[in-house]
């Protein structure tokens, strides 16, 4: 089985990965973001950070297509296509449509796609110039400090692009009224039919 988890950030993503990977038996691949935030951190140009995201897809796909048995996806293409949309310099660039169609063909292979829900952890004392990369540095704009409601925006994009990308059988909402790991893993499990 082919399983992605995504959403916006501190919605408890890698350790529902984590917990699922165990109880299933099937390898993990993690957020596999670091060559983007190098890239950002690092105040590159834009053809140089467009290159770090076509990378990154790359590896993201080379990695999952040698587990054809199955594995868990914490984070997605979905997710590093929001990544880019969330940034003009990116979005507006020639090569938008092709780094699109390509996140959208690979979402196509996974089973199911897991996106937990929003608001269940705490956003207080959350500082994106602390606790996460920014990519504030394309814009010239001072990043913004996190808030439950910037958060918001961003999984209600991802939810929405798994509408627009997939077919709704192959979408797996968590509800809000499942917000413990063992209720949430529990949960998942029955969906799935698989036996706990």
């Amino acid at each position: 089985m082919r399983l992605a988890i995504t959403g916006a950030s501190f919605c408890g993503k890698t350790t529902l990965a984590n917990n699922l990977a165990k109880l299933l038996n099937l390898p993990i691949f993690h957020e596999g973001l670091d060559l983007i935030n190098d890239s950002l951190k690092k105040g590159e140009d834009v053809p140089n950070v467009i290159n770090a995201f076509k990378t990154t897809l790359k590896n993201r796909i080379k990695t999952e297509n040698k587990h054809k048995d199955g594995f868990i996806s914490d984070r997605c293409p979905l997710d590093i296509y929001n990544y880019w949309s969330i940034y003009t310099p990116l979005i507006e660039n020639s090569y938008s449509t092709v780094f699109h169609d390509n996140c959208k063909t690979q979402m196509q292979k996974y089973d199911y796609v897991i996106i937990p829900p929003w608001g269940v952890v705490s956003f207080n004392d959350i500082n994106p110039n602390q606790d996460a990369p920014t990519l504030r540095k394309l814009d010239k704009r001072p990043p913004p400090k996190m808030n439950p409601w910037m958060n918001l925006s961003r999984h209600a994009s991802m939810i929405g692009l798994a509408y627009i990308w997939l077919p709704p059988e192959k979408i797996i909402l968590i509800p809000n009224s499942v917000a413990d790991i063992d209720e949430r893993v529990a949960w998942l499990l029955e969906i799935l039919n698989q036996p706990r």
